[in-house]
């Protein structure tokens, strides 16, 4: 359930003429989405309030009533007096006190020319040119990717990251993985067949070494765009929810994504001889984590028609649908023989971060099974 930051009570869902919003019985406070406050406010202030929320570090102001941080304090002037509101970047939330959702300046009403005035013929000119750009959706300035490092992965058709929760620590962990996996690459090209040969994972020896390859084949990779792939998606993604779940949490999410993924691959691929490597299993679960924990969070993708480039937006809950079914296809290029990318080892890496979000949902079972701290309950909407 949603709870009020100043009374700490539930709060009540109803409709307003602007959207949904939830309501504080008691102090008559109201939590709504940015989505309706963009919807009430001038563009250039609902953009200007949004910036200053995303980059401010040191928020005091009260707890969200979705994920419980404390939210933004951001001012807007109204009648000559500076008002605060709390703003959630990463629920995509706002609250105003009781008397600070009418301080909120509205956008001017749009103007059209009275109907009657109008012919048939334009009426109807009117009404297509609306539908037209309803299902038009041109991607704008705020959709394309804000840092010029960005530009880069998105234009060799990596997914980016636009708009998503802000880190609230450094992410030690996923950062020493990704180091990790670099210098063992480093030092296993110097004879890299036989570091797979090794300590990759085989699926008709599934736990030799005492099982130890379970493990080490997460390290190692076959080639220089194999290993840049797989840590520029644990970097854009595994930051978020290391940040959000916590390490220990995180480092059990990639070690079970990883051995789940590698056990899926010996049981489905027909090449049981041969090593598998790589961190695509584990990172899948990170993958999956994310997309159900910020099903909002803005991403975004070139598209290359000859040579023409065309920016897809696309929200993180969108993504992961899409990258599930492509799994699903390779996968069965992989059953096949015809693919050397295991898509099954990503599909098991997959249920394992579907079932951590679950578990992760479920404080109680978090709480009574590992001994980590139980948060309130919440409502993700």
């Amino acid at each position: 359930m949603l709870l009020c930051p100043r009374c700490n009570i539930p709060l009540k869902g109803g409709r307003t003429p602007q959207g949904t919003a939830y309501f504080c019985p008691q102090c008559k406070g109201r939590a709504t989405s940015w989505a309706v406050v963009r919807g009430r406010a001038p563009k250039s202030i609902a953009i200007q309030l949004w910036k200053q929320a995303k980059e401010q570090k040191d928020r005091h102001g009260g707890a969200c009533p979705l994920c419980h941080r404390p939210m933004a304090v951001v001012p807007i002037v109204h009648n000559e007096h500076t008002i605060p509101i709390d703003i959630c970047p990463n629920c995509y939330l706002a609250w105003f006190d009781r008397t600070e959702w009418e301080a909120l300046p509205q956008a001017p009403p749009s103007v059209s020319p009275p109907e009657k005035e109008l012919s048939p013929a334009a009426r109807e000119a009117i009404a297509r040119a609306k539908i037209e750009q309803i299902a038009r959706r041109e991607a704008t300035s705020e959709d394309l990717p804000s840092e010029p490092w960005q530009w880069i992965p998105a234009l060799f058709g990596l997914p980016v990251e636009v708009e998503g929760p802000t880190l609230r620590s450094i992410p030690w962990l996923t950062w020493g993985t990704v180091a990790a996996c670099v210098l063992v690459f480093l030092f296993s090209l110097q004879n890299l067949n036989v570091f797979v040969e090794e300590l990759g994972f085989i699926p008709a020896q599934p736990f030799r070494l005492g099982g130890l390859t379970l493990l080490t084949s997460f390290f190692l990779h076959g080639g220089l765009f194999h290993l840049i792939g797989n840590m520029y998606f644990l970097l854009v993604f595994g930051d978020n929810v290391e940040d959000h779940v916590g390490r220990w949490f995180y480092l059990a999410l990639l070690i079970l994504a990883h051995v789940t993924g590698s056990l899926f691959h010996a049981l489905g691929d027909p090449r049981a001889d041969i090593p598998c490597v790589g961190a695509s299993a584990g990172i899948s679960g990170v993958i999956v984590f994310y997309g159900l924990q910020f099903p909002k969070a803005k991403l975004g993708i070139f598209l290359r028609y000859f040579f023409y480039l065309y920016w897809l937006p696309f929200s993180a809950i969108w993504g992961l649908v899409a990258w599930i079914l492509l799994q699903i296809i390779m996968a069965y290029s992989q059953l096949s023989g015809l693919s050397d990318v295991s898509a099954l080892a990503h599909l098991g890496g997959a249920t394992v971060g579907v079932a951590a979000w679950i578990l992760w949902k479920n404080q109680v079972l978090l709480a009574t099974w590992f001994g980590f701290p139980q948060r309130p309950q919440q409502l993700d909407g």
